[in-house]
């Protein structure tokens, strides 16, 4: 079978979830965006985010991207509910006509790298039509349990697989400078721009869009478009999997020298 060229979709945990309302999904919003992936008719590696699940607990603990010992209680409630979510947005993919195959993120990564038995699981998958879906999680180390984010696994897998563009969703419209007014949202950035970011809604263990941004330069900078759409909007996150001109935040991959 020819190499599949994939396309990464980071689902936020803000679109996935109320993030208000603890362990609570917005099947509303999943359903949309599955029904875009659908639409756009070919396997999307997708990686969620935790949202008011994951994050939740996450905080009620004290875990952060940080390692630190956390007791054993802890550790299997953040990861009970990462994978509960992970369970809830599988089968509305389903239900919307996704085939997918859930791959941990301890399978897949090692440090902030994507193993290479992680690169042919994922490989595997493509080529047989499945589109893989992986999540932000809490992981062991020899320091303790840290969180790994999705919006970092995104940008790993971005530089292991080379996809030829990756689309955010998020709960607003795109990026927006500090102090901005929402007409002002940022249509177009250059990887190298040094952006103070207006912050993001809610709590967010892991950095919220700025952390989401960072990441996304480094993903540009291999040449790689990165959209941000409103993934509460459907049609927008269709057309950023087309590559589309959309209503958005485009980040345009420029090779660094380049």
């Amino acid at each position: 079978m020819a190499k599949v060229t994939p396309i990464l979709m980071k689902m936020g945990g803000s679109v996935v979830t109320y993030r208000e309302k603890p362990l609570a999904a917005n099947v509303k919003a999943i359903e949309g965006v599955a029904r875009s992936i659908a639409a756009f008719g070919h396997p999307v590696v997708i990686i969620h985010g935790g949202g008011s699940f994951g994050h939740y607990y996450a905080e009620m603990f004290g875990v952060s991207t940080t390692p630190k010992i956390i007791s054993p209680e802890a550790a299997s409630k953040i990861h009970a509910a990462m994978l509960q979510l992970n369970l809830i947005i599988t089968d509305i993919l389903a239900k919307c006509g996704v085939p997918s195959y859930t791959v941990p993120p301890i399978e897949l990564i090692d440090g902030e790298d994507v193993t290479e038995s992680g690169r042919s699981i994922l490989a595997d998958l493509l080529k047989l039509r499945i589109s893989p879906i992986t999540f932000g999680d809490v992981l062991p180390s020899k320091r303790g349990f840290f969180i790994l984010s999705g919006d970092v696994i995104t940008r790993a897998l971005a530089e292991a697989l080379r996809p030829s563009r990756v689309v955010f969703s998020i709960d607003v419209d795109g990026i927006y400078p500090v102090g901005s007014q929402l007409e002002n949202m940022i249509l177009e950035l250059d990887s190298k721009v040094d952006l103070k970011l207006a912050p993001g809604k809610g709590a967010d263990v892991t950095g919220g869009m700025a952390l989401k941004i960072q990441e996304s330069f480094k993903i540009a900078k291999h040449g790689i478009d990165v959209f941000f759409v409103n993934g509460l909007k459907p049609e927008r996150v269709l057309k950023a999997l087309k590559g589309q001109r959309v209503y958005g935040t485009r980040i345009r991959g420029t090779k660094s020298g380049g």
